[in-house]
């Protein structure tokens, strides 16, 4: 064999060597690290989005809860929903706003006298509200004489503060 065959296959092989070694793995290792680091930013794009959805979800239901941490707002609509029925109240009394690690709970007593059927197309009226109103307690008396029942109605709702400020630790109210 001649030297310079010798020689040129020795070449070749190291230059093969060194090839591979230092230009295609290298080149390898940062294509897979480019790729990774694509994924990474997918998931993230795909995350965002995600969490978009649901901010605008809790702000479409948000709209539904009062704007204020304030009990009135609450005995408002109750007043303004039985002024509808043709429902009329003895006593209205507001509760404390109660507030809790992300929400605060405002709550309404009302005590009225009214038929059956009035009761039932008020609590339907509380129930297909435009706002978030919940009916947490109703204790019904016999009726009287003239047909109507004592009833005492305790409803709710809830203030939820803007989700910032419940992501960056704030209160509710």
């Amino acid at each position: 064999m001649k030297p310079s065959v010798v020689l040129g296959a020795i070449g070749v092989a190291i230059s093969s060597f060194i090839g591979y070694n230092f230009i295609y793995l290298p080149s390898q290792k940062e294509v897979k690290a480019i790729h990774t680091k694509i994924a990474g930013e997918e998931a993230s794009q795909r995350t965002q989005k995600d969490v978009v959805e649901l901010l605008d979800q809790i702000e479409q239901s948000r709209a539904r809860l009062p704007k204020e941490p304030d009990p009135s707002w609450l005995a408002h609509e109750v007043v303004a929903l039985a002024q509808k029925d043709g429902v009329q109240f003895s006593t209205i009394s507001q509760e404390p706003p109660q507030n809790f690690q992300q929400y605060t709970r405002l709550a309404v007593t009302v005590q009225l006298s009214t038929s059956y059927h009035q009761l039932g197309s008020f609590l339907d009226a509380l129930e297909r509200s435009d706002h978030f109103i919940r009916v947490e307690q109703l204790n019904v008396s016999r009726a009287s004489n003239d047909g109507k029942a004592s009833i005492r109605l305790t409803v709710s709702t809830f203030y939820l503060p803007p989700v910032l400020k419940i992501l960056t630790g704030g209160a509710g109210g």
